[in-house]
């Protein structure tokens, strides 16, 4: 029976085993796409978003009368009552003393029902009041801000990540043709010391050379393998997911003027968007802290309803103004004036800053893409060169002018020069989506 049941669950292990991990093909835009819907970090961002917003709608009910009820039982210990002393309304001939003998009148029962419902409207406090709700409105954009920026950052990573894999898999491809031309000058090295045409040490050096190549071949597929499963994780699929990378179309290679590049992201930069929004916020914060000096002042209308005190009307309504002034705090709201002017301060040195910081990235960035337009250029030169290299190569083995292992090698640079062009022309696309990141877009 035990048998039986390791059999089953050997057979279950095994069935496991050989389900093959779902394979899906992905464009540079789907997998921009897919991270921008899935990802977890964005996901994060939009429920700040939605927090945010909650918020500012909290902060705006603020501007409305508020209804509010209070109510007290009470029960005395001691019956509350009214003596009325003998004599109390006066004293008459023939009649003597008016009340004759003192009187006791008990005030209700030992139980007082007191409620009282109240709407009260603010004035002065909606000074206030508009700037809370200005400041939470900045904090909503805020939020929305940082969703624009973790896009921005993701879609760049997406395409980091995109193109280091094309670029992996086809520099195993000419690390492949490298490892088969050394696996033939290690045979034609072997040979050769068969029949004593060199030294053993020339079999040794082609043995370690192709250690080495195998080594090289090694680290690049785990390599790979690294890339995809965080490729898998960032777009939000299985990260056993085999996911076949459709290589981009060559980029344009005339990007818009360094004037209109900074223009642009003076306008959209996600900083310098966000340094703004945090000067408002600090000014509306100052603006506050002065209305503290203001009294506040309030309409109100209430309800009171008492059950226990039979003298007293059991309900009644009460119309009027209600006044609060905090008119000495030792400096407390002067204090805090000057430490909201501070941070407002800190708020504009801190935009100045990140409009010269986005400058210089900006120019520092179009470098970047025109060095990386010209290091295109030349791999292109230098594939043309390989390619023409490799034909005479075929040529020339068809005539047995050249031997195999040297016309493998020749294929094995040509692939790793289409490996060379492929990557310089990715990293210029690169370029140009870290250059489209730093002036605020979502490179696609």
């Amino acid at each position: 029976m035990r048998v039986r049941i390791l059999s089953l669950f050997l057979l279950a292990a095994l069935s496991a085993a050989s389900v093959p991990a779902e394979s899906r093909r992905v464009t540079m835009s789907e997998a921009v796409d897919l991270a921008l819907r899935d990802n977890a970090l964005l996901k994060i961002a939009r429920l700040k978003v939605r927090e945010s917003d909650a918020k500012r709608r909290a902060a705006r009910s603020d501007y409305f009368p508020k209804l509010s009820n209070e109510s007290q039982l009470w029960h005395t210990l001691n019956r509350q009552e009214v003596v009325v002393p003998a004599g109390a309304l006066g004293v008459y001939s023939g009649v003597g003393l008016i009340p004759k003998s003192p009187i006791r009148i008990e005030q209700g029962g030992d139980n007082l029902l007191l409620t009282g419902t109240t709407l009260g409207q603010p004035l002065t406090q909606l000074l206030k009041i508009r700037q809370g709700h200005r400041i939470a409105q900045l904090d909503e954009a805020l939020a929305s801000n940082d969703v624009k920026k973790t896009e921005n950052e993701i879609a760049l990573k997406v395409h980091e990540i995109y193109f280091a894999v094309l670029i992996s898999q086809r520099q195993r491809r000419a690390l492949e043709l490298q490892v088969s031309a050394a696996e033939e000058k290690l045979r034609d090295s072997q040979r050769a010391v068969q029949t004593g045409n060199v030294l053993e040490v020339a079999e040794i050096g082609s043995r370690a050379n192709l250690l080495e190549r195998r080594h090289a071949l090694l680290a690049l597929e785990n390599q790979i393998s690294d890339l995809t499963v965080e490729f898998n994780d960032m777009l939000g699929l299985p990260l056993d997911t085999d996911v076949e990378l459709v290589p981009p179309p060559p980029a344009d290679a005339s990007p818009a003027s360094i004037e209109e590049c900074m223009k642009i992201a003076l306008a959209e930069s996600t900083e310098v968007r966000a340094a703004q929004q945090t000067v408002e916020k600090a000014r509306s914060a100052v603006i506050a802290a002065r209305t503290d000096y203001i009294p506040e002042l309030s309409l109100f209308a209430e309800h009171i309803y008492q059950s226990g005190v039979p003298l007293l009307a059991r309900n009644n309504g009460i119309l009027g103004l209600k006044m609060t002034w905090n008119i000495f705090d030792f400096g407390k709201r002067g204090d805090v004036v000057d430490e909201r002017k501070a941070l407002l301060g800190q708020a504009e040195e801190n935009l100045r800053r990140l409009r010269n910081r986005v400058l210089v990235d900006v120019e520092k960035g179009y470098r970047k893409v025109e060095r990386s337009r010209q290091m295109m250029e030349v791999a292109g030169e230098a594939l043309v060169l390989r390619r023409e290299a490799e034909r005479l190569s075929s040529d020339q083995l068809e005539t047995g002018l050249v031997v195999l292992a040297a016309h493998k090698e020749n294929a094995a640079a040509l692939a790793k020069a289409e490996a060379d062009a492929l990557a310089a022309q990715l990293g210029f696309q690169l370029a140009q989506a870290e250059l489209e990141r730093t002036m605020g877009r979502t490179a696609r």
